[in-house]
């Protein structure tokens, strides 16, 4: 109905018909009522709920309410996909039934907190037990809900951290291994610009040439080398640019070089150098990195290594006792000496490869038993007399000595026999002699020396001798007291108050100077009458193991570091701020090379605003960052989460930054394609009629309709004669009485408790006098309306103000409003932190007034697009900050309406500023370790080539063929892991390996070694696309050799009929990799066992496929055929 002046209102309209007595129509009596302020109310609350709806359903945060005993009510989208669980799974469980013990304490103060107070005053961060039995880290805030004007729930919102979380430890972790890499390793890691100036050295370069740090970078290269290496030195360096200049420079080639360092006493070590030039991304050499490595204990070790080979030989093949080794199990003599020899009556080729029992050396089948059995219990079998047959059939009595021993990684048995046939009458003084020699021999392979109380060295033998490097008659006589290891005196002294002692550690020979690291234990040495009278101790040389076992430890160290971090992109960057180094992971993310992304300017972003967060890493303080992404060396757009932090130095300050960053692309598609859920609350109110009472002027009721009745749950009846002056609500009386007695109209709104009934009702009462013709007031009339339901709905209203103000002002996101032209309605306080204006300034801007340029357009065009389709949109946009800083933000809006039309836009947006800047941190992190783990690979592969000389060297002295063998297989074996780490080190991908490649290489290499025992035989390749991992490449490498090996060897004996056929083959299917190597050849005996072979090479194979986790198997049916199944990883 439209009113006077203008506008409408809102009518509720009863309609009575009347009837005359004859039933004729006789009229209608129209009854109406104003409901314009039920309506508004209505209107209030339903676009309250709306706006709070929207920010629920739309959140990026999780929301959730639980009653106080913790049982949730009801939670939105995002919390449901945080937890794994439905809507009505969710209203199963409790609160407290996601957490941990240790945090109920907790939880339970801040409950009690929110009911005391109303609200949570600081976050407070969780570990939640979702469905599938993972852990989620949130960080929550929570608030009081109120119904009815009384407490209802509690209100939680809540951010994901968990891949935060998940970045924090594992950058926690990578910095932990990325410094203990390059601050623990020996080798000295550095970089210098292209004249050679060190723009890093790693702390190890004290250790090796006695310089800090930062003395070594404030020297020139000609400060610590001689002239002449600075001479051979440049030579080298011309020669490289020369060939850089040609154009025919591999830009990965590296250059090692050995020269001797100064060091800062201005003594010399000598270094191997490996040098790789940094190019930028034109290709153009920048600078060098580089890593030294002391090699002077290296070269000892091989000199000492060649020299202990010399004296074994020269000790076990000299010794006047019968010694021989034999293999465990089997018993299988690998080696006797030439006593041996001359007491069994064998010649060499006769007894080595063969077993005992082959033999026939034993006249009593139950002593070999006996011994076996003493072995297997005791480890060693001392003066074991037993008769020996020789080949003539002349039997001889020995005493037999033997303890296992443990090298190449297996266990063998080192045996003396000693002929005591000639001296049975002397058998006493032969024990003794059998003692006395036992004791030394025992002790063949470790240093002895005996002192007396005075702590002066009585006697020592010569091994002793060696290991110290002094001459044994120099060492005899030797003052203890005057030694430089006091943990080794300490031991000495205790050894005189009767207990042992033991120590393991660096020796700093007195005489010599010289360091090895030894393993100590010394004992007392009593006398007849059990007094201590000196000390006997035995040394053992640990150097060489030593050194292995920090080769290993590093290793490992590298593997782990690279594999924790295999599913997030990693990222170094300079103090310049260049990228110094990503992990593929990055570079596969941005569909880039690390190649390309490796000293590249980070100033020249596409994103410009990540980097004062790039440099406030550099500051020392880290940041984060969640958001889109787009690449600036790539096509690629991605939605990530990143931490930056800082990286230091052993004395603290920052050398660079670290960007670890993780790709949310697909989580944020899930977010972005939300379902819109249906309205958690309904309006409730209905329409009610319009009460009206006839009372006289005494205040007595003299009508009523039906209407009034039923609004109070009563009878007409009953109202009827009702005394106004006792209703149960005073507070209505004194308008009834106004109107009566001073005529005039009288108002009240307020409660209404029925006075014959128990009905309570909000209600507006409008009394009004009723005259008579003389003008006289004779009666009252009294219209009631009830007016609950706008009353609830006014309390509703500002319940759901509260809670959509509550969200709206304590969300993390950016949350704001603005009108159809583009003027900003509201903005949360979050909005006002991040851009720094005051309430009253951000109601006065426009969109284009925060916007950065480029993006305005955009704005406009998402605009457009909500209007037309009234859908949901979601883009990325860099707003200006009051200050003139830049934020990116990803928007999430919509279209708000009201009476169906569009009146504007709710919108809220994430801060992915500092995501963006992470992503770059971790792509330069990445980078390095890269280059780290490519160093290792090649170091590993240097090691190997080591072992290699060492093996070729040991066996140019060896004249048994059968010796000579097993040197050969070792090294074809070695060489097999040692090209996997080389084709690594070549590769563009570290992690995994060309299979194809690399089998073709280990089949060329044997097939050359064994031309001349199948010259007509070509060994068939059949290998496809496949790359491994390097812990399957090593395992399927071992095989290949062992197999090919054996073909090549038995597979066609002399006399044999046909053309000789091998095959190796690998193929993939269904994940699965089947590896085949067969031949054509004579096949395996009926009665070969795989398991019970003495054959070194095939009981390898089938323990290298249960490596693999896989499955062995031989047929038989032309030849021999070996398959090898395993999973792919």
């Amino acid at each position: 109905m439209p009113r006077r002046r203008g506008g409408y209102l809102w009518m509720e309209s009863t309609t009575t018909y009347l009837f005359a007595p004859d039933g004729t129509f006789d009229g209608a009596v129209f009854s109406s009522r104003d409901i314009t302020e039920r309506k508004k109310a209505e209107e209030a609350v339903r676009e309250s709920e709306e706006s709070y709806n929207s920010l629920f359903n739309h959140s990026l945060d999780c929301i959730y309410l639980h009653d106080f005993a913790g049982n949730f009510i009801d939670a939105n989208d995002a919390a449901l996909a945080l937890l794994g669980y439905t809507r009505d799974e969710i209203k199963t469980i409790s609160f407290q039934s996601l957490l941990s013990e240790d945090q109920l304490p907790m939880a339970m103060d801040m409950a009690h907190e929110i009911i005391a107070t109303g609200i949570q005053k600081e976050k407070k961060e969780y570990r939640l037990r979702t469905k599938d039995g993972g852990i989620k880290h949130i960080e929550a805030l929570g608030s009081m809900v109120y119904r009815g004007g009384k407490p209802f729930a509690i209100q939680g919102i809540a951010r994901d951290i968990t891949e935060r979380k998940s970045s924090e430890e594992a950058l926690r972790k990578s910095e932990a291994l990325h410094r203990l890499v390059t601050d623990m390793m020996s080798d000295v890691v550095w970089t210098a610009d292209t004249d050679f100036n060190v723009t890093y050295m790693s702390p190890s370069v004290e250790k090796v040439i006695g310089y800090t740090v930062e003395e070594r970078m404030s020297h020139g290269i000609s400060d610590i080398v001689k002239p002449e290496t600075l001479a051979r030195l440049m030579k080298i360096f011309k020669d490289e640019m020369a060939r850089e200049e040609s154009g025919g420079a591999d830009p990965d080639r590296t250059v090692t070089v050995e020269f001797e360092h100064v060091r800062k006493d201005g003594s010399t070590v000598m270094m191997e150098n490996t040098i790789k030039a940094i190019r930028d991304d034109a290709g153009r050499i920048i600078g060098f990195h580089g890593v030294s490595r002391d090699i002077s204990r290296r070269n000892m070790v091989l000199g000492a290594l060649r020299e202990a080979e010399e004296k074994f030989n020269a000790a076990f093949h000299k010794s006047p006792v019968g010694l021989s080794i034999l293999s465990l199990p089997g018993g299988v003599y690998l080696d006797v000496n030439d006593e041996f020899l001359k007491l069994s009556g064998l010649k060499r080729e006769e007894v080595v490869g063969h077993t005992a029992p082959d033999l026939d050396v034993l006249a009593d089948e139950e002593e070999r038993e006996r011994i076996l059995k003493m072995m297997t219990e005791h480890g060693a079998v001392r003066d074991f007399a037993i008769t020996m047959k020789t080949k003539s059939g002349s039997r001889r009595t020995v005493i037999w000595s033997g303890e296992i021993i443990r090298f190449g990684g297996r266990d063998h048995i080192l045996a003396s026999a000693y002929d005591v046939t000639e001296h049975r009458d002397a058998l006493e003084a032969l024990k003794q002699s059998e003692e006395k020699f036992r004791a030394l021999f025992d002790q063949s392979s470790a240093g002895v020396f005996m002192y007396d109380r005075d702590l002066v060295v009585l006697d020592c033998n010569q091994q002793f001798a060696d290991i110290i490097q002094a001459p044994r008659e120099r060492v005899i006589g030797l003052n203890l007291n005057l030694l430089k290891e006091k943990g080794i005196i300490t031991g000495i002294r205790e050894a005189l108050e009767g207990k042992p002692a033991y120590y393991e550690g660096p020796y700093l020979s007195t005489l010599t100077g010289s360091v090895p690291w030894i393993s100590s234990t010394v004992s007392p040495l009593r006398g007849a009458g059990g007094e201590v009278v000196g000390g006997i101790g035995v040394v053992i040389d640990l150097t060489e193991l030593r050194i292995a076992e920090e080769a290993l430890r590093e290793r490992e160290e590298s593997f782990k570091a690279v594999f924790e971090q295999s599913t997030v992109g990693i990222v170094l960057y300079s103090p310049e701020l260049r990228v110094t180094d990503c992990n593929k992971r990055f570079a596969d993310m941005l569909g880039s090379s690390r190649k390309r992304m490796i000293n590249y300017d980070i100033t020249q972003l596409r994103d410009k605003n990540i980097i004062p967060y790039l440099r406030e890493a550099l500051a020392g303080k880290a940041a984060y960052y969640e958001g889109p992404y787009r690449a600036t060396t790539s096509d690629a757009a991605l939605w990530v989460s990143s931490s930056i932090s800082p990286i230091r130095g052993a004395d603290g300050t920052v050398k660079g930054g670290l960007l670890v960053i993780v790709d949310l692309t697909e989580r944020r598609e899930a977010e972005i394609a939300l379902r819109e859920r249906d309205e958690i609350f309904r309006a409730v109110f209905e329409q009610s009629s319009v009460g009206i009472i006839l009372y006289s002027s005494d205040l007595r009721v003299l009508d009523c309709n039906k209407n009034f009745a039923d609004m109070i749950e009563s009878t007409r009846e009953k109202i009827i004669g009702l005394d106004l002056t006792r209703l149960r609500e005073k507070a209505v009386i004194p308008t009834i009485q106004e109107a009566i007695i001073e005529g005039k109209m009288s108002y009240y709104e307020g409660p209404y408790h029925a006075t014959t009934s128990d009905a309570y009702r909000w209600v507006s009462f409008s009394a009004s006098p009723l005259r008579d013709d003389d003008g006289e007031v004779r009666n009252g009339l009294l219209v009631v309306i009830d007016i609950t339901e706008r009353w609830k709905a006014e309390k509703a209203l500002r319940e759901s103000e509260e809670r959509y103000r509550y969200l709206f002002d304590n969300a993390n996101d950016f949350v704001f409003t603005i009108d159809l032209e583009g003027r900003f309605t509201s903005f949360n306080r979050a909005a006002l932190e991040k851009t720094g204006y005051a309430p009253e300034e951000a109601v006065n801007l426009t969109m284009n007034d925060i916007l950065a340029p480029e993006f305005r357009d955009l704005a406009r065009s998402m605009l457009r697009k909500k209007l037309e389709d009234g859908d949901p949109t979601v883009y990325a946009v860099e707003i200006v900050t009051r200050n003139g800083r830049r934020i990116a933000l990803e928007i999430n809006s919509q279209v708000m309406v009201l009476d169906g039309r569009p009146v504007g836009i709710q919108g809220i947006g994430r801060d992915i500023t500092e995501r963006r800047q992470m992503e770059e941190q971790i792509r330069n992190s990445l980078r390095e370790k890269e280059t780290l783990l490519r160093e290792v690979h090649h170091r590993v592969k240097n090691n190997f080539q080591v072992i290699l000389s060492l093996l070729n060297l040991q066996s140019a002295n060896i004249e048994d063929p059968g010796m000579k063998k097993y040197f050969i297989d070792a090294q074809n074996r070695i060489r097999s892991m040692a090209l996997v780490h080389e084709l690594l080190y070549q590769s563009v991908d570290i992690s995994r390996l060309d299979i194809s490649r690399y089998i073709t290489t280990i089949v060329n290499e044997l097939h050359a070694s064994f031309h001349h025992a199948v010259p007509s035989c070509e060994p068939r390749v059949e290998v496809g696309r496949i790359e491994l991992t390097i812990d399957q490449a090593i395992p399927c490498g071992l095989i290949i050799n062992e197999l090919l090996t054996n073909a090549l060897k038995y597979a066609f004996p002399p006399g044999w009929e046909g053309k000789p056929e091998i095959l190796i083959s690998m193929s993939e299917r269904e994940g699965m990799i089947e590896l085949v190597v067969g031949d054509n050849g004579v096949g395996l005996p009926e009665s070969f066992d795989i398991s019970s072979t003495q054959t070194l090479g095939l009981s390898l194979t089938p323990m290298l496929a249960k490596q693999l986790l896989g499955t062995f198997q031989i047929g038989r049916s032309r030849g021999t055929l070996f398959t090898v199944r395993f999973p792919k990883k």
